[in-house]
């Protein structure tokens, strides 16, 4: 045993004297049987992380790779997940893509990614890529699509969705940051300093994952949603966050100042960071005169002075977990659990104070 763990150990030091081209040359290389390759290329429990770490870094420094086409003729997986996703301009988007890739590449897959520009017709037509791509799954983020259309296009494909958008998802396997509790925590904190009226700062009432439970927050506090709650409206230019952010406070120091609520809550850190800036230039303090909220946890939210207080949507428990249910789903052949809420963080930082 000794012996064998010191090969082991050496052969995984040293570079193959010949090129890998199969996995038994890669089971002869790392000194394990061939199954285990198999097992840890297809990610089954039942191998180790060690030696699922030691199999995929030796097909990394050899630059071998199975042949996806051989593998899907013998009914084995093709070891690729589609993932699609709105567009790369959102940062928190690029932060889940990224924990998603890590882990993916945890459990031996590779991925392709596309871009859906939150268009149905194109949602759909992605998923047919996928499907004629032969991937294993599919990871779908922020889905614009109705359940019964998904299911439709979908077949026996596997899929996690990731945060969809629609809210007549619950019989589609999906996991999502539990927006809910995040925006209730975001109130009670300005509740507990003293404010009474909050500015919904790109955010509207037709937004059901911020607005509603804000409404709710505030009756079992006693308010009226509609004196209580000042919102923008949706906002709609999704590249221009930090001009948005500008335009937004303009907006509202254009209200009479009795009327002007000093709690904003803001839709992403990028709006904060451009509401906060213009406050600043326009002589206001922060949080002084008015504390302001973001959500998403981003660099300029830590960066920035007056330091944003925030929401951190754990990104990382979010894609982990889809990952997981994925390669449950592909693995096993069976469906996991149809929903799972991860928990937020709230952040406080120096952008929020007592109402003076």
């Amino acid at each position: 045993m000794v012996i064998r763990a010191i090969a082991s150990i050496l052969n995984m030091a040293a570079k193959p004297s010949k090129p890998i081209e199969s996995t038994a040359d890669l089971a002869r290389f790392l000194n394990v049987s061939q199954w285990t390759i198999s097992r840890a290329i297809n990610g089954h429990k039942d191998v180790s992380e060690e030696t699922r770490k030691r199999v995929f870094e030796a097909m990394e420094a050899s630059g071998f790779q199975p042949n996806m086409h051989a593998r899907r003729l013998r009914g084995q997986t093709s070891k690729l997940i589609g993932v699609c996703f709105h567009n790369f301009s959102i940062p928190i988007v690029n932060v889940k893509l990224m924990e998603l890739q890590r882990v993916l590449r945890l459990y031996g897959f590779h991925y392709l990614y596309e871009t859906t520009m939150g268009e149905p017709e194109r949602e759909i037509n992605v998923i047919r890529d996928f499907q004629r791509f032969g991937v294993d799954g599919i990871v779908n983020i922020n889905s614009t699509l109705e359940a019964a259309v998904l299911e439709e296009h979908l077949g026996s494909t596997p899929c996690i969705l990731v945060e969809p958008t629609r809210t007549s998802l619950s019989r589609i396997a999906h996991v999502t940051l539990d927006r809910a509790r995040a925006m209730r925590e975001i109130l009670m904190h300005l509740y507990g300093l003293g404010h009474r009226r909050f500015a919904l700062m790109g955010i509207g009432k037709g937004n059901p994952w911020r607005w509603e439970p804000l409404a709710q927050a505030v009756q079992e506090l006693g308010l009226d949603p509609e004196d209580a709650l000042y919102t923008s409206g949706e906002y709609k230019e999704k590249d221009h966050y930090l001009r948005g952010g500008r335009r937004l406070a303009e907006a509202l120091l254009e209200l009479p100042e009795a009327k002007r609520p000093r709690a904003l809550i803001c839709l992403d850190d990028l709006i904060a960071a451009g509401v906060i800036q213009t406050l600043l230039r326009k002589g206001c303090r922060v949080p002084e005169d008015y504390s302001v909220t973001g959500f998403n946890n981003e660099e300029v939210s830590q960066e920035l002075y007056p330091s944003i207080t925030t929401i951190d949507q754990n990104a990382r428990k979010l894609m982990d977990r889809a990952g997981e249910m994925l390669v449950q789903f592909i693995t096993e052949k069976n469906i996991p659990g149809y929903a799972e809420m991860i928990a937020p963080t709230l952040l406080v930082r120096e952008s929020t104070g007592p109402l003076q």
